[in-house]
């Protein structure tokens, strides 16, 4: 089992919430450009449908991350 130092695990939530922000960014623009009918829809969906799934997996990082450092 791998031990991390308290700083690394500081960076896995950090940069968890960076692709949060940028996952809900993501899945925002889809469910916009899918509304106002702006650009291709299988690109389009396949934007949306990326942010969504990077939003649970960042989601998954971060309690991770957290519950590791809340745990030592």
């Amino acid at each position: 089992m791998p031990s991390f130092t308290d700083r690394e695990l500081l960076r896995a939530q950090i940069l968890g919430g960076i692709v949060l922000g940028v996952s809900i960014l993501m899945g925002i623009t889809g469910a916009a450009c899918l509304q106002f009918k702006v650009g291709l829809p299988e690109y389009i969906i396949g934007l949306r449908n990326t942010g969504w799934s990077l939003l649970i997996l960042s989601c998954i990082w971060i309690s991770l991350a957290t519950w590791k450092r809340l745990v030592r």
